[in-house]
């Protein structure tokens, strides 16, 4: 069960594919609690505009408990995981559709962009318990201004070529996007 908070909206079609719009205001989408441990792999098809003001995070993914995030945080071009510890790389790729994807496992971790590895590390060991799409886990803060094509959450850590794998077939689904 998703539950479409506060004018998440369709904004329409890109290429032939429909997009889901979040306005950086208080647009947010979330499942109900369910078990969800590490560990786990996350892919996001979106276009993040560069909405880095205020000195606020900016949170893509999160999960319903404490620390378990893919976000943007304060301003600039950092993009970060994490779980209880913070794993960094450089984010290029502002108002243009791209692949983002995170490995949550503990000390064997990663976060990519388009295919291509910014960081590997530890991210620390809290379980998500749940999916929230497009601000911090209460839905309160941290909203973030993209168009998602697609998220895929996975109960295991991907090895390189299934991560290849689901990024060509996200890239594959999303057209012309990229």
């Amino acid at each position: 069960y998703v539950s479409l908070i506060r004018g998440t909206r369709y904004k329409g079609q890109l290429v032939d594919r429909t997009c889901v719009q979040m306005d950086g205001v208080d647009d947010r989408m979330r499942t109900a609690a369910f078990t969800l441990n590490q560990p786990l792999s996350v892919y996001a098809s979106v276009n993040v505009y560069n909405n880095q003001v205020g000195g606020a995070h900016r949170v893509l993914i999160d999960g319903l408990n404490a620390a378990n995030s893919i976000y943007f945080p304060n301003s600039g071009n950092t993009l970060g995981v994490l779980a209880t510890s913070v794993l960094q790389g450089t984010f290029n790729a502002f108002k243009k559709f791209c692949q983002i994807s995170a490995i949550s496992n503990a000390g064997s971790s990663s976060i990519s962009l388009n295919g291509a590895t910014l960081a590997t590390g530890a991210v620390g060991s809290t379980n998500p318990g749940g999916i929230t799409i497009g601000s911090y886990r209460n839905g309160l803060a941290e909203w973030i201004n993209a168009s998602f094509g697609a998220v895929y959450v996975t109960n295991k850590a991907d090895n390189t070529q299934q991560q290849a794998d689901l990024n060509n077939y996200l890239r594959g689904i999303q057209n012309k996007l990229y």
